[in-house]
């Protein structure tokens, strides 16, 4: 059976919020971060085998599932706060919109090195 200790559910005029992570204004149904290295430099000698190898920059890439009942939606350039970590916001795919309430997927990248706003 799962664990639902460290999660929660609130309720205010604004904002529904469930689940363990945060998006302010958005009920979250799932999210999925996935982090691999912009650099992968690698150096091999002449029998071809690697002796080095280097991963940099890692960059952290997050799909967030939410509704939203709103009329407004960030567009893509937006610098959006998830989970406690700044994000960039690369796409926005609306899914389903019935009733006034839209299914959509934010898609969100950070890197390793990048200070955002």
């Amino acid at each position: 059976m799962p664990d639902y200790s460290n999660t929660y559910t609130s309720l205010s005029a604004n904002n529904i919020v469930w689940g363990v992570e945060q998006f302010t204004g958005f009920v979250v149904e799932a999210s999925n971060e996935a982090c691999a290295p912009a650099i992968n430099y690698e150096a091999f000698n002449e029998s071809g085998q690697r002796i080095f190898q280097r991963l940099d920059d890692k960059t952290y890439t997050r799909s967030v599932d939410a509704l939203v009942n709103t009329s407004t939606i960030p567009v893509a350039g937006t610098v959006m706060t998830f989970a406690g970590q700044k994000y960039v916001l690369e796409s926005v795919d609306i899914k389903k919109a019935q009733k006034e309430v839209a299914k959509i997927t934010f898609n969100l990248k950070r890197s390793e090195y990048l200070t955002l706003p």
